[in-house]
């Protein structure tokens, strides 16, 4: 199976999840997205307010949590198999893919979670999907580490395989 061209788009952090579903849906109200949720946050789908607001508001197709997170309406032993699922199961035009609440940072480089997000644009694109990395960008963040084009963005833009077109087998 694969994503047949579907794009992905993936989050650096929670919050961007409601602004991308909602940038969808503006032009395109009939647009079906679901939502990937990765265990690269501290707590469960549950408590998250922003995904009960898109769902109750009807902006989510469906939701799909992967790997140790848990409570979608389909649960993943994989990306792999979450992306999979939504494209499949919930027939999502459109996959985005981020951590759920309770993202976990030290300050430092590589020690966010954000850096998850290189292996599902790398998954995305082995599956035949078009992945699309959604930006962290900032004006107001006081952190010089996230003025302009946040540390996140640079960190997973150089920490991905590079986009592939089409499904590849693990020896290519």
């Amino acid at each position: 199976a694969t994503l047949d061209g579907t794009p992905v788009v993936v989050c650096l952090v929670h919050s961007q999840v409601a602004v991308v579903v909602a940038t969808i849906a503006h032009p395109r109200p009939h647009t079906r997205v679901s939502y990937v949720m990765t265990d690269g946050a501290a707590l469960p789908l549950v408590l998250s307010d922003l995904v009960a607001s898109l769902t109750e508001g009807g902006l989510l197709a469906g939701t799909v949590t992967a790997g140790g997170a848990f409570g979608g309406d389909l649960e993943a032993v994989t990306v792999h198999s979450g992306l999979l699922l939504a494209r499949h199961i919930q027939h999502a035009d459109v996959l985005v893919v981020g951590m759920g609440p309770g993202v976990v940072g030290t300050g430092t480089v590589y020690g966010t979670t954000a850096v998850d997000a290189a292996g599902v644009l790398d998954a995305a694109a082995h599956l035949g999907g078009n992945p699309v990395l959604c930006v962290r960008a900032s004006s107001g963040d006081s952190r010089d580490r996230h003025v302009g084009i946040s540390h996140h963005t640079r960190t997973v833009a150089a920490a991905t395989s590079g986009y592939r077109s089409g499904p590849h087998s693990p020896s290519s």
